[in-house]
């Protein structure tokens, strides 16, 4: 139950945190637009929360609170917590503090970094009634946002006041925040050699068809999804019964093929195995083939692919 008299004074404030909570959300995704953004999620703090914060004795009353609005700003890896914290210290909120904490190693506990800030000056000249209202922007990965879910009700709000939960949460931070470590080194990292653990031929097979591939097409013209190429020029490739070293001298000598400003890069190769090796990946690739109007007019042989083992494009 909440007391008739804060009901009554939060009723004031609550359209005024509404109107802060989307302004700040519409600000803070204009100010952080060049990073990986996953999501900004905002809330006004509710009055139960209220009442539980203000029976703490830390606050002289309601107006004194300093995250009654809310947002946490979702990133995709980890080094870019501090950019978008870089970022949103640069874009022209009004930044009321910067708190910080003395980690120890064995501290694993709920830490993400935070900002408390305002409105611009000139946003609050307009609208005199929020200037008073401070916002809390919490900072956090993908990965860790997702553990703070998951573990909400019994770790942070304490719905099970457990040590074995609370030590098993702190125990999921420290491994995530090594998954966050990793996962911003991916490019550097790789698995040590180990006589347990071997890479199937077949993957091994497909990472040299697209080193072959990036050494000689503009990383500019290739697409997005880099594993879904090189499965699939593998396949042909593997078809065509040709070595990696085999498919790269298949490349050279099709360059006019790969040049070609009208064809994307995998209808390149495969218009460049199908010049050398039509016959072969007809009869032992079982799929269809994407065979477009402007692969038919650079190479001969892909007009020779019957209908019947065609992609329809129309």
């Amino acid at each position: 139950m909440i007391p008739a008299s804060l009901s009554s004074s939060y009723a004031l404030l609550d359209n005024k945190l509404k109107k802060v909570l989307e302004f700040m959300a519409q600000r803070l995704k204009a100010d952080l637009g060049d990073l990986h953004l996953v999501s900004i999620i905002g809330r006004p703090k509710k009055p139960d929360s209220v009442l539980q914060k203000l029976h703490t004795g830390k606050y002289q009353d309601v107006a004194a609170m300093t995250d009654l609005v809310a947002l946490t700003v979702v990133v995709l890896y980890r080094h870019e917590v501090q950019q978008a914290i870089q970022a949103v210290k640069s874009g022209g909120l009004q930044i009321v503090e910067e708190p910080t904490r003395a980690i120890q190693a064995t501290d694993f506990k709920y830490r993400e970094p935070k900002l408390y800030v305002k409105p611009p000056a000139d946003y609050l000249d307009r609208n005199e009634d929020l200037r008073e209202v401070v916002c809390e922007v919490q900072f956090t990965t993908a990965i860790q946002h997702a553990l703070d879910m998951t573990t909400h009700d019994f770790d942070y709000k304490g719905h099970s006041y457990s040590w074995g939960n609370f030590r098993l949460v702190a125990q999921l931070r420290g491994t995530l925040e090594l998954v966050d470590r990793i996962i911003d080194d991916i490019e550097k990292v790789s698995i040590p050699n180990s006589e347990s653990i071997e890479a199937p031929p077949e993957l091994l097979y497909a990472s040299s068809i697209l080193e072959a591939i990036v050494a000689r097409v503009d990383d500019k013209l290739l697409p997005a999804d880099h594993r879904r190429m090189a499965d699939t020029a593998a396949a042909w490739a593997r078809a065509a019964e040709l070595t990696s070293s085999g498919f790269a001298d298949l490349l050279d000598r099709n360059r006019d093929l790969l040049d070609a400003t009208s064809l994307d890069p995998t209808s390149a190769i495969l218009g460049a195995i199908l010049r050398e090796h039509r016959d072969l990946v007809l009869s032992n690739f079982e799929g269809r083939f994407c065979i477009s109007g402007e692969l038919e007019s650079l190479c001969v042989e892909a007009k020779l692919v019957p209908e019947e083992r065609r992609v329809i494009l129309t």
